[in-house]
């Protein structure tokens, strides 16, 4: 990674800090030497009438990216139109708070690690002030600067690879290394990245959002989220393909070829001893043959203390017994209509108060 993205990064996140000391608004669309991003609090057709040199037949480009949406979770702004500096986003992330949460934990050491003397530049990864969108752009942004962008994507949004036995085995213990380090990013979400060298999408492993592809005879090469967003003879077609939950796609313009998500991610996953750390430095608790002694309480004891620490038939019957019998986790409906902890006049267990929030839509 060039030093010169490091550094404009580095100027970009200091220009940040001192308009939010003096109480600017100040957005940068992006700050790169590779791409150029426009966008607005518009609709589609009117982009080419705001940036004029889009409509000039001499402006020339190897790629482009698209993206409008209906701001949905956030109230609209310039600052949170689509796209952002590096990535487009369908979808939402429903694990933002404790990404959020989890990034800020680990931010200090993050930043120490890839600036050195100039840690104090940076006062944060991630504007908590940002749609969920552009926060994933901000970590992906981030990390980028220490890595390549799929590989950064494939660390925020992972596949289902605990049970995948498709997958090579260095690949599983890739995911199984990087899961101690990072949450995934859950969504449903497919996103498009780019950083001028490479074109990348990426579906979360729910694969609730689409994405379809065509590559044409004339080496030229179509996504999108739903087939004929931009007309190709069938004449001219080479293939098209979809990908599947947690499946990579990307464009290489170095190497100008299109590489599939088998290879790219066997790639990837064969650059460090992954499997030999795993293999050499993880340890797995033995919770099969624990042996747990009873307590000898009466019922009536037994009634008592769950009465005082607040817990119910409910929460015994579908939530506990089902983690200690089934081994899973409880799921529950929606319109959960019981008051929250913090309001209710009858006493509540402390985990009551520690509820997970989801992108309402």
């Amino acid at each position: 990674i060039e030093d010169v993205e490091k550094r404009l990064f580095l100027a970009r996140k200091q220009l940040e800090f001192y308009s939010t000391q003096c109480d600017l608004e100040l957005y940068f669309t992006s700050l790169s030497r590779k791409t150029i991003v426009y966008k607005g609090w518009l609709r589609s057709d009117q982009i080419k009438k705001l940036y004029t040199d889009l409509s000039d037949d001499l402006y020339q480009s190897k790629l482009g990216l698209v993206h409008s949406r209906f701001s949905t979770n956030t109230f609209p702004s310039w600052k949170r139109a689509h796209p952002n500096r590096m990535l487009m986003h369908n979808g939402e992330i429903n694990t933002i708070k404790g990404n959020v949460n989890w990034m800020r934990a680990r931010q200090h050491k993050l930043i120490e690690t890839l600036f050195g003397e100039d840690q104090h530049k940076v006062f944060q990864i991630v504007d908590e002030d940002g749609s969920d969108s552009a926060i994933v752009d901000n970590a992906l942004e981030f990390l980028s600067l220490a890595m390549e962008p799929e590989k950064a994507a494939m660390l925020l949004i992972p596949e289902p690879w605990l049970y995948n036995e498709a997958n090579d085995a260095n690949v599983r213990a890739f995911y199984e290394f990087y899961s101690y380090l990072m949450e995934p990013w859950d969504g449903p979400t497919m996103i498009s990245f780019c950083n001028g060298d490479k074109l990348g999408a990426l579906t979360d492993r729910n694969g609730l959002r689409p994405g379809r592809y065509t590559i044409t005879k004339d080496n030229f090469i179509v996504f999108s989220s739903e087939v004929g967003v931009v007309d190709v003879p069938e004449s001219n077609v080479a293939f098209k393909g979809q990908l599947n939950p947690g499946k990579l796609l990307l464009v290489d313009f170095k190497q100008n070829k299109v590489i599939e998500n088998n290879d790219l991610k066997g790639a990837i996953a064969g650059e460090l001893p992954y499997k030999a750390w795993i293999d050499n430095h993880k340890v797995d608790f033995d919770f099969e043959n624990i042996q747990y002694q009873d307590s000898q309480w009466k019922d009536e004891t037994l009634f008592k203390l769950q009465r005082q620490f607040a817990y119910t038939k409910e929460e015994i019957h579908k939530y506990i017994q089902e983690l200690v019998e089934g081994k899973k986790d409880p799921i529950g409906a929606m319109g959960y209509d019981a008051p929250i902890a913090v309001l209710n006049e009858r006493p509540e267990s402390l985990f009551n108060y520690f509820k997970q929030l989801f992108a309402q839509v």
